[in-house]
């Protein structure tokens, strides 16, 4: 009899540990740590805009967004007849989002430059990381506002040895 209540004993604690360790894995999403302090600045004479739309994403051709899966934000800087345009595909379902190196290598990142009379050489996204949270969830959408902090890895096309680092960090608001 007492062999069993020793056993018993040791099931009910090995059980009360297994739900410990499975209650502190399933914790809540730790929320993202992003200071709205330096915020990047449009450079001079350039036109900027920090924007998002949802349920969207970009066609194949550039530039054109389409209906899809997507919160696509986007960062336009047109200087001139010069513009670089930087969409970033986050989530829709979620309040905050990050994006690794294997996102942007993945697609989640796209990078536009268009100029007709400019020398430039072409960049693709090749790392990084950026992160999103919305300032205001008690907010409906088209009323809410985001701050993304991104720094984005970049390489030439057709000659990799050219880098470049875009790193953004601003306030996007509604596009609809």
């Amino acid at each position: 009899m007492i062999k069993a209540e020793t056993m018993l004993k040791k099931l009910n604690l090995f059980m009360l540990g297994i739900i410990l360790i499975l209650g502190l894995s399933c914790s809540k999403e730790k929320e993202l740590n992003i200071d709205e302090k330096d915020l990047t600045s449009c450079e001079k004479g350039a036109s900027c805009k920090y924007l998002f739309t949802e349920k969207s994403d970009l066609d194949k051709s550039p530039i054109v967004v389409i209906p899809g899966d997507y919160r696509l934000f986007l960062v336009e800087n047109t200087i001139g007849a010069s513009q670089v345009s930087l969409f970033i595909k986050a989530p829709m379902d979620t309040q905050q989002f990050t994006l690794n190196d294997k996102d942007i290598q993945n697609g989640k990142v796209k990078y536009y430059q268009v100029c007709l009379s400019c020398d430039y050489v072409a960049l693709k996204p090749v790392g990084g990381s950026v992160k999103g949270k919305n300032l205001t969830p008690e907010k409906p959408a088209n009323q809410s506002k985001w701050l993304i902090e991104a720094t984005i890895l970049m390489e030439g096309v057709n000659n990799p040895t050219v880098k470049h680092t875009v790193y953004v960090k601003q306030y996007f608001t509604p596009n609809f």
